[in-house]
């Protein structure tokens, strides 16, 4: 009798240690998921970097798994501080559940209106999108969020990627391609808005302070491509945006086929709302496709088509 007992009570202890395993079981996978969308990346510093790249001066503000629903598994909010007494700069890397080894970074700012590719599309088609939470980030600091993109998706994913893209803002396609050429080691393909910010005034992206032409030429030799988005083919050749007029008067001295090579222009449509609903598009995996294949995007023109 005292021997049934005994067993009876083993059985009952292992049955409520089971359970209570069983029980702990979902919070525990919960935790092991949440621990695991954002590797082992925390606050802080970022201190010696795995890629190699100058990351000095970034930080990690936050770091926490994304909402279920979402394309990204993990939002990372960083900071870097700026350089001659600048003001720092604060940033958002989103990183994606299925990434696809690339990442676009948004000059103008990753919370900023985007109405060519729109941040969450190309988080969808697996690219992590980041960028500047302020707009106006000079070009010294946008280069070194480059390196710092770089280092926190290697430190995440475990391997270095050199697939990088840049999309601008309207009113600053001239300063990204300038960004772009000026290192051509840095972006592989550069999404340059042509048209001006809204209410702003017409042409105030000069041509004059267009791209150095030898730079350019150095950038396009690296295979490296330029997508101009533009307004409806103007009236005039004059009546161009500025980039475009640059970009013209670079494919008149170099050779239309020169240019070509490495710049097309993507007509956006003249209605806003047609406009905005086309952000929804992936038009980055087109212009990836174009500068690691060689297959230019197909509703992408000539430079020097009107």
């Amino acid at each position: 009798m005292r021997s049934k007992l005994v067993g009876a009570l083993v059985a009952l202890v292992a049955l409520s240690a089971a359970s209570a395993a069983s029980a702990a079981a979902p919070a525990q996978a919960k935790k092991s998921n949440s621990a695991s969308a954002c590797g082992t990346l925390k606050k802080g510093a970022l201190g010696k970097p795995v890629s190699g790249f100058d990351v000095k001066g970034a930080s990690i503000e936050s770091v926490k798994p994304s909402a279920p629903e979402s394309s990204s598994q993990c939002t990372l909010v960083g900071k870097l501080a700026g350089e001659r007494a600048a003001a720092p700069v604060r940033f958002r890397l989103e990183l994606p559940k299925d990434w696809n080894r690339r990442a676009v970074q948004f000059a103008a700012g990753i919370d900023a209106p985007h109405d060519v590719v729109d941040p969450q599309a190309a988080l969808a088609a697996g690219f992590a999108p980041y960028g500047p939470l302020d707009a106006g980030v000079a070009a010294t600091a946008q280069r070194r969020l480059r390196d710092v993109a770089a280092e926190l998706l290697a430190r995440r994913y475990g391997r270095l990627t050199d697939q990088f893209y840049l999309v601008s803002g309207p009113g600053g396609g001239m300063a990204a391609v300038a960004l772009a050429i000026g290192d051509p080691r840095a972006f592989r393909g550069v999404l340059a808005d042509a048209r001006e910010p809204s209410g702003g005034t017409a042409g105030a992206e000069k041509a004059a302070e267009g791209p150095d032409a030898s730079k350019t030429a150095n950038f396009g030799s690296y295979a490296n491509k330029i997508l101009i988005a533009a307004p409806p083919v103007a009236s005039s050749a004059a009546a161009e945006p500025a980039l475009i007029r640059w970009f013209s008067d670079y494919a008149t001295q170099t050779g239309q086929r020169s240019a070509d090579h490495f710049l097309r222009v993507l007509r956006l449509p003249a209605d806003a709302a047609q406009t905005q609903a086309g952000a929804k598009v992936d038009r980055l995996t087109p212009l990836a496709v174009w500068a690691e294949v060689g297959t230019a995007p197909p509703d992408a023109t000539s430079l020097m088509q009107r």
